[in-house]
């Protein structure tokens, strides 16, 4: 019993020695995330993203950890809307093409808004172009995201007609 006391408090102090692992700069962009305009490929199964960087803000870009986040905040606001939606009006990410368009705010802090889609009408014209459609229902939804605090400013699904 007298060894068993000193030993396990060597052991905890050298475990505590150790150093965390570092946390990802969100403004450091990563050299895995694809620059603005590049199109990823939906025949793995997920959707095709388009990065569009604003006028306003040339040469602002988002990192990896920045799309995560950008991603699950998508993620999690379309759950809680399923959630209360009506089953005509439920999402199904999966379905779905996405648009993103990065701005600064006035605290120099990422904007992101996200604009989704299931259907376009214009051929490959909608990865370079924002799409804008009236009505349409739940195949037409966007969200406004500030990045830097993780908040979801707002969430919008399309009318129909």
């Amino acid at each position: 019993m007298r060894i068993l006391l000193p030993l396990t408090l060597i052991i905890c102090l050298l475990g505590c020695d150790q150093k965390p692992a570092p946390i990802a700069d969100p403004n450091v962009p990563d050299s895995e995330v694809p620059p603005p305009y590049v199109n990823v490929d939906t025949t793995d199964g997920s959707q095709f993203v388009t990065v569009l960087v604003g006028d306003d803000d040339k040469g602002a870009t988002l990192s990896k950890t920045e799309l995560q986040i950008i991603d699950s905040l998508v993620r999690l606001r379309v759950a809680e809307h399923n959630v209360s939606a009506a089953t005509e009006q439920s999402i199904d990410l999966s379905e779905y093409k996405r648009q993103y368009f990065l701005s600064i705010n006035t605290k120099g802090e990422k904007e992101v808004e996200v604009n989704c889609f299931c259907e376009v009408h214009d051929n490959d014209d909608w990865k370079v172009n924002r799409v804008l459609v009236q009505d349409g229902g739940a195949c037409y939804f966007n969200l406004q995201m500030n990045v830097a605090t993780r908040r979801v400013l707002s969430f919008r699904v399309n009318g129909e007609a």
